[in-house]
């Protein structure tokens, strides 16, 4: 970030050489470093939170047997971290016996992967991974695979295949940084400045 920011005063301490015909003084060196940070440093702030919908995903595991997953899940990718996931699975197959049963609770993701836990089923603390063909990001994506299990009591059911999307349903939009207008406006001013020194040099060399 450091140097980005180096950079972009540079770039404005060239323009300000160019406006005036002089070396720029450290006022307005300082000015333009401290535009570039304020622009830099609010842009860098961005968010990007995505919530993908499985739709009707269909996994399937040995002998035959068949499960239906339903839901939603949550990824801030700007910190890693899996802010929501609520999926619901029915079939024969779910480890409770009880079909439906929610996974409400967040557990863990990784670039092709999510994780929830079930709070309430038996056994409690039951998780399923959800496992995607590419790395998540703002497209729809292949899931491939529904796994359960819980560690606590070695139980561990793999899914042989899975048929389904997760879809990107809100993407935050990359907003306007608030420093852009500040930014702008004093780029502005520096190029009146400028012209005014300019003139007023012309002056007296006449």
């Amino acid at each position: 970030m450091k140097s980005y920011i180096r950079s972009a005063a540079i770039a404005v301490a060239k323009l300000m050489r160019y406006r005036t015909g002089r070396a720029s003084n450290m006022k307005l060196v300082v000015l333009a470093a401290t535009a570039a940070l304020s622009f830099l440093a609010s842009a860098a702030k961005a968010d990007t939170i995505i919530t993908y919908d499985i739709g009707t995903t269909i996994a399937n595991y040995s002998g035959g047997n068949t499960d239906t997953l339903t839901g939603t899940f949550t990824i801030d990718f700007t910190t890693n971290a899996l802010n929501a996931f609520n999926i619901t699975v029915s079939g024969p197959v779910v480890p409770a016996g009880t079909s439906p049963e929610v996974f409400s609770t967040t557990n863990s993701v990784s670039s092709s992967s999510v994780s929830g836990q079930n709070p309430t089923g038996v056994p409690a603390g039951m998780t399923l991974t959800l496992l995607f063909l590419n790395a998540l990001d703002n497209s729809p994506d292949t899931i491939i695979g529904a796994n359960f299990s819980d560690g606590g009591i070695g139980f561990f059911l793999n899914s042989l295949s899975a048929t389904g999307t997760a879809t990107p349903l809100s993407l935050n939009p990359v907003p306007i940084p608030a420093a852009l207008p500040l930014f702008a406006s004093g780029l502005g001013a520096l190029g009146l400045l400028g012209r005014r020194r300019k003139r007023k040099a012309a002056a007296l060399a006449a």
